[in-house]
């Protein structure tokens, strides 16, 4: 009996050093160690990601440094992924629906600490769930992409999609935990109807796409062939509705647009109120101060209003992935206290876009990454 124990701890112990061994010989990676500047270094980086579809772009200092398709667009159609190919962006679009209610905010005609039942007094719990909950994924409404009910292909109108969680149980007090929800962000884009009167697309056009001169992005396209096509083991991703997604993730843009807007909340183009004695110029607003706090978490998660916000390589950065069932599988990174931004829109649903941000950004800091740092 000793012996079997004494041979079991020592396989353990091996299995133990080997398992550090493994670690860090294969768990970490330097590729800021390639030669030449930042752009060849990325672009040295890149081109060894033969297997990547989609498109890729780094901005530092307001500079776009590296800006490139990979794979096909659409293999039928023989289209190649180009910058200014069109994506599906899914949840990235939260951030815009998060700016317009901010944008009303700031025009006085809502509040964050409004409580729903002020725009849906219908709704079960909406005396104690307010905006800030929904903006924050800490209402405890069940995501109703996880109903049972829920169907990919079929068209919805908003009362039928409202109707799939409504009812359900919340998870927990509002305010009290992080929980992702596609529902929150569906109920804000209603809000956005109500207050502005105008519908939801047609908010987002004249408020952000226009003032950020963003011609490329819509709600819908006269021809499909002008989106990519997203695919999933090499195939057609499933059919799904465009009804299904709405103020949660419905917008159809390029790299080249979603860096404008990232351009114009940097300069306070969209979000105007400043912090006290600074100029537009000079910082960013008290606002997208407030956008960039959070509010809620659940390891590793941290969420402020229509951002992650985290710290990655020592900086600061907000963020938001966005993922689409039909092979969508995007990420847009930004290090705000160190003018970078870094966008991967990728239409293979097998690409870890999170991933190649932050291998991205370990070259544009010049650090090694460990495994976990491009998952958490």
């Amino acid at each position: 009996m000793k012996k079997i124990l004494k041979r079991t701890l020592y396989t353990l112990i091996i299995l133990l050093i080997v398992s550090i061994a493994a670690v860090l010989l294969f768990g970490y990676s330097n590729p800021s160690k390639l030669p030449g500047d930042l752009q060849k270094k990325l672009d040295t980086f890149m081109a060894k990601k033969e297997n990547f579809s989609g498109v890729v772009l780094v901005a530092k200092d307001g500079n776009i440094v590296m800006e490139k398709g990979n794979g096909m667009a659409n293999k039928g159609e023989g289209l190649a992924n180009q910058p200014n190919t069109k994506f599906r962006i899914a949840s990235i679009s939260k951030t815009f629906t998060a700016t317009a209610i901010m944008q009303l905010e700031e025009k006085g005609l809502l509040s964050v600490q409004d409580p729903l039942s002020k725009y849906h007094p219908d709704l079960p719990n909406s005396e104690s769930i307010t905006l800030h909950h929904l903006l924050s994924h800490s209402s405890g409404y069940v995501d109703y992409f996880q109903t049972k009910e829920f169907e990919l292909d079929h068209k919805y109108s908003k009362e039928e999609l409202v109707d799939l969680f409504k009812d359900k149980p919340i998870k927990f007090t509002p305010g009290k935990k992080f929980s992702y929800s596609n529902s929150g962000f569906f109920l804000l884009g209603m809000i956005v109807e109500k207050v502005s009167g105008q519908s939801y697309e047609d908010y987002v056009t004249e408020n952000i796409f226009k003032p950020a001169g963003m011609g490329d992005s819509s709600f819908t396209v006269e021809n499909p062939i002008e989106v990519a096509m997203g695919y999933v083991k090499g195939e057609p991703g499933p059919k799904t509705d465009p009804s299904i997604a709405f103020a949660a993730g419905d917008i159809i843009s390029t790299a080249q647009d979603i860096y404008l807007f990232d351009q114009a909340l940097k300069s306070n183009k969209l979000l105007q109120s400043q912090s006290q004695s600074q100029s537009q110029s000079q910082s960013q607003s008290q606002t997208q101060n407030k956008m960039y706090t959070v509010y809620s978490s659940s390891f590793p998660y941290k969420y402020g209003y229509g951002w992650y916000v985290l710290e990655t390589f020592g900086h600061r950065n907000v963020s938001h992935s966005g993922g689409y069932p039909n092979g969508f599988r995007n990420y847009l990174a930004r290090y705000i206290d160190d003018d970078l931004t870094i966008l991967v829109l990728s239409n293979q649903m097998e690409t870890n876009s999170k991933a190649l941000t932050r291998e991205l950004a370990s070259i544009v800091f010049g650090k090694g990454i460990w495994f976990w740092q491009k998952f958490i």
